[in-house]
């Protein structure tokens, strides 16, 4: 049985000659996985890596909103018993913002690969759908990599941002969409 961390590799058994080869040719930059395992799996490192941009834009929002909270709606005073109607509105705005955000992180995170079976294979050209997948979440990273550098530059959360981050989360919902049809085109075969 295999000890934790450690992953059995095959060429440990391998003659002399079979290790030379192999250990060249990974040496040279071959590979031998199959291209469509290769999209695939950039694939997911592409929406992992966007999943974590969309949770540290979102966590710099509910910090951004967590500022605008503590200016705004302070603790209640004698003077000042009930919050102010237009501050604890644009608070929960922010709030409604920060889900979208939420929502899309999780979309991305929980997206859709084609499935490897043979039925499926017979139907498609596999690897053309894993291209047009990565060219989406490739246009969807552009979207998430603005949508962060704006988050980033932003010191105070105000009236104009919240223009700009619907805005933002709009293009983002749309793309994300059209990666979806990808999925459904393939999914109606």
């Amino acid at each position: 049985m295999a000890e934790m961390g450690h992953v059995p590799n095959s060429l440990e058994r391998a003659g002399p000659v079979k290790q030379l080869v192999v250990s060249t040719l990974y040496g040279w930059g071959f590979n031998f996985y199959d291209k469509k395992n290769q999209l695939r799996a950039d694939d997911l490192l592409v929406r992992a890596h966007l999943s974590e941009l969309l949770k540290q834009a979102a966590g710099k929002m509910r910090m951004l909103a967590a500022d605008f909270r503590r200016e705004h709606l302070g603790a209640p005073t004698r003077e000042h018993p009930y919050p102010d109607a237009g501050a604890a509105e644009r608070s929960r705005e922010m709030e409604r913002v920060i889900t979208r955000c939420d929502k899309i992180d999780t979309a991305v995170r929980a997206g859709e690969s084609p499935a490897t079976d043979r039925v499926m294979q017979r139907h498609r050209d596999e690897e053309e759908t894993l291209q047009a997948l990565l060219r989406a979440d490739l246009e969807t990273a552009d979207l998430i990599l603005s949508f962060v550098e704006t988050l980033e530059n932003t010191a105070k959360w105000d009236s104009g941002l919240d223009l700009v981050l619907s805005s933002a989360l709009n293009d983002l919902e749309a793309a994300w969409r059209r990666r979806n049809e990808i999925m459904n085109i393939v999914l109606t075969w």
